[in-house]
């Protein structure tokens, strides 16, 4: 929350919930006024479990992702990743996150597995073992 929007409340919650957002508020500056991209979103995503967005260009979801990633600030509202508020908290589970926002490049001739094992490999990530066949 920003110093112009008000006190920030302290929030813990317990690690059951992978994700925690509550008011969750995002606006821009465009050349016709403020546009809000995200308004007062509230979502618990539990441990484990699995949440998509989908929604219509310019529903939000990629801003919700770059907000609950700390690449950009909310206006309002808090966001816990793993039990930490971000952004402040996050180099202490960012190595638990795995995210590849908007238009993923790979390479088209080479399988799911091996674009995985580039992309790991380009960030210091273990490679892939490969399975046993059937």
């Amino acid at each position: 929350m920003t110093a112009a929007a008000g006190p920030r409340r302290a929030m813990r919650t317990t690690t059951t919930y992978a994700i925690v957002t509550s008011g969750l508020r995002k606006s821009y500056r465009t050349r016709k006024g403020r546009q809000v991209a995200v308004a007062g979103l509230d979502l618990k995503v539990p441990a484990g479990g699995v949440h998509g967005f989908l929604g219509p260009n310019g529903a939000g979801k990629t801003t919700t992702i770059r907000m609950l990633l700390g690449l950009i600030r909310a206006d309002e509202g808090y966001t816990q990743v793993f039990g930490e508020d971000v952004p402040e908290r996050l180099p202490r589970v960012i190595h638990r996150i795995g995210a590849i926002v908007e238009q993923p490049k790979f390479f088209p001739t080479f399988s799911g597995r091996r674009n995985v094992q580039l992309l790991a490999s380009a960030i210091g990530g273990a490679c892939l073992s490969r399975r046993p066949g059937p």
